[in-house]
């Protein structure tokens, strides 16, 4: 069972919600727990809760979840920056497992950054990434701290350019050698089936033989000591 989401699997959500909540509005934010946060997007006629699990997911749901009485101080600084304000991009950085979330436009935007990866994070920036509040603090190197009043360090997010460049024919070779190898798996098993069975006919054709001879050698001896018990006293019966 999967429990964390690929950089794959983030690409694939970060398409699916760029379809279905751009353009909405933050009617309000809440929180689950510590680290699970649900985003509420509206507009006249619809609604989507956007639910953030530092560290784990991200997905649009239909479900009501049980809230916190009282807001968190972290919940009550989203609201304050991106409530009323429209989504207006999601992505994710290069290939990495951290995804931006654009609130309004120009100037006065805020981003929330999810970390998906490690021990997560839920971050909110202002509209040059300079970090207002968070979930923690950390650090990707002695001198990187990811802190309040810091920048966003993008510079240690794995680009896209990091991936090694591949022509159409080294791709086709890749998929040629797992459908060879897969053909190759296919026929040992087809091959080892056939064998199987052959030699389960064979041993059951050899027990059956066996068997036969067995039973015909018994009835044979049956037959001669029957014939000679007969015989026997007509031949003392003739000496005598």
């Amino acid at each position: 069972m999967k429990t964390r989401m690929t950089s794959l699997d983030i690409r694939a959500m970060v398409t699916s919600c760029r379809q279905s909540l751009l353009g909405l509005r933050v009617a309000n934010v809440y929180d689950i727990n510590a680290k699970v946060y649900v985003i509420k997007l509206a507009k006249a006629d619809c609604k989507v809760f956007l639910l953030m699990e530092s560290g784990i997911r991200f997905h649009t749901t239909k479900y009501g979840r049980d809230k916190s009485n009282v807001p968190s101080g972290f919940t009550m600084k989203l609201r304050k920056h991106i409530r009323t304000r429209r989504l207006e991009d999601i992505k994710q950085l290069g290939i990495d497992r951290v995804i931006d979330f654009t609130f309004g436009s120009g100037e006065n935007c805020h981003h929330v950054l999810l970390e998906l990866y490690a021990a997560g994070n839920l971050i909110l920036t202002d509209a040059n990434y300079n970090i207002l509040t968070l979930l923690r603090t950390h650090k990707f190197e002695e001198d990187v701290r990811v802190a309040v009043h810091q920048r966003y360090p993008f510079e240690h997010s794995a680009s896209e350019s990091t991936l090694p460049q591949l022509t159409y024919e080294q791709v086709q070779q890749v998929l040629d050698k797992d459908d060879n190898a897969n053909i190759a798996a296919t026929a040992t098993a087809t091959a080892t089936t056939a064998i199987s069975a052959t030699t389960t006919t064979a041993i059951s054709a050899t027990a059956t033989t066996a068997v036969s001879a067995t039973a015909t050698a018994a009835v044979s001896a049956t037959v001669t000591i029957s014939v000679s018990a007969t015989a026997l006293p007509d031949v003392f019966h003739a000496d005598s």
